[in-house]
């Protein structure tokens, strides 16, 4: 993974990159073994950032992990319902995009992908992968970087807790644009021809959307269901 510019914002899908370690979402079933999961992931996250010269966000669905990364170079942040994570870092591509800061983005998901500003590039989710799981072994080389280094800074993400309201929402469809009126010819010339008309997009496999669809609510289910024990557990101590 070659070419990250130094100093550049790292937005990660948090799910997205935490089954890709764990092999399959089964193994994340359990609660308090998921919530140990994304601990260990922001405590990788700050050495490899810190090794490529970064600044990493990690976007989740839901709350946030219960104990926040305690690094310099590392924030999570939690997206609550109806927004999804997928929302928020589209949200913040793009204000980073506009405000000439580097981005780069951490998924699989071919729609957030095809959503975020051109600009910013995706790193390959088996090269971070890979990388994290070398450093859970032992160190790993510094990777090649580029750019001029300073210190690590405050991450320019939003502090302030994401109003669900105000983001971009994924199945939010704009409006079709008005049809453009037919110029009228010249005396003198021939009338243009009418252009041929666009073949329509390949529509999506509706199995895989379903199956997509589905994992979603399955994790949904899980992060309420959490969230109720959680509370319970309040409730108890109390």
């Amino acid at each position: 993974m070659e070419g990250i510019p130094r100093n550049a914002v790292v937005l990660v899908d948090g799910w997205n990159l935490l089954v890709r370690l764990a092999g399959a979402p089964e193994a994340l079933a359990d609660p308090e073994s998921r919530e140990e999961a994304r601990r260990r992931l922001l405590d990788l996250l700050e050495p490899w950032a810190e090794a490529r010269q970064v600044r990493v966000v990690v976007a989740w669905d839901g709350p946030g992990p219960a104990v926040p990364p305690v690094g310099e170079r590392v924030r999570s942040v939690g997206v609550d319902p109806p927004a999804e994570a997928d929302d928020w870092i589209v949200h913040e591509a793009t204000r980073l995009h506009r405000e000439r800061v580097p981005v780069r983005v951490v998924t699989r998901d071919r729609d957030l992908l095809a959503r975020i500003p051109r600009a910013a590039a995706s790193l390959p989710m088996a090269g971070v992968a890979a990388d994290l799981l070398a450093l859970a072994g032992g160190p790993v080389r510094a990777p090649h970087v580029h750019g001029p280094a300073d210190g690590p800074g405050e991450v320019p993400a939003s502090p302030a807790p994401v109003d669900p309201a105000r983001l971009p929402r994924r199945r939010a469809t704009p409006p079709a644009p008005p049809p453009a009126p037919e110029p009228a010819p010249a005396p003198s010339r021939p009338r243009p021809r009418a252009p041929a008309e666009a073949s329509p997009p390949p529509a999506r496999d509706p199995r895989a959307e379903a199956r997509r669809q589905a994992e979603k609510e399955r994790r949904r289910a899980r992060w309420e269901r959490a969230r109720r024990r959680r509370e319970a557990a309040r409730k108890r101590k109390r």
